[in-house]
């Protein structure tokens, strides 16, 4: 039987000092797919500038990314769909989830809806008490316009 390897303490503490320290590895080769998401934004904003989908295949594929402006076209539609997707789920996963917290009963929503109510009352009153303000002070400039015609007469 071989002898069990041991290691010590400081060994373990010095290699997770070491790991940590470590940054990504940066990837080297994409699929053409990749390739076209990471620089999305990029031709998303030379076709809003007016160019085709075929001239901005011709300026990637100066660059060394041979593609035709159809296929282009192709996947930044599938993207478009994805994202259009993801906002579409989390809009659900949110209505979804102020139904769940409604239908529970659960003290901590009851709680949070009150304190919202007291918020928006609070506003309520705020505009009302600027409002009978802002009226007070009108209805003073006219008496005191009332007393200045009355002098003149």
């Amino acid at each position: 039987m071989a002898p069990k390897t041991r290691v010590k303490k400081t060994a373990i503490d010095k290699a997770k000092s070491v790991l940590a320290e470590v940054a990504p590895k940066q990837k080297e080769v994409f699929e053409l797919r990749e390739a076209i998401a990471e620089l999305r934004q990029d031709i998303e904003g030379i076709l809003a500038k007016g160019y085709s989908f075929d001239e901005a295949a011709e300026l990637l594929s100066g660059s060394g990314i041979e593609i035709r402006g159809s296929s282009l076209k192709q996947y930044l539609a599938e993207f478009r769909r994805q994202d259009a997707k993801k906002a579409s789920g989390r809009r659900a996963r949110k209505r979804s989830q102020g139904t769940k917290l409604a239908s529970r009963g659960n003290a901590s929503a009851q709680e949070t809806e009150a304190e919202l109510q007291a918020v928006v009352e609070q506003e309520q009153l705020e505009d009302s008490s600027e409002a009978s303000k802002s009226t007070k002070k009108s209805a003073g400039r006219k008496s005191s316009n009332f007393v200045e015609v009355a002098e003149d007469l």
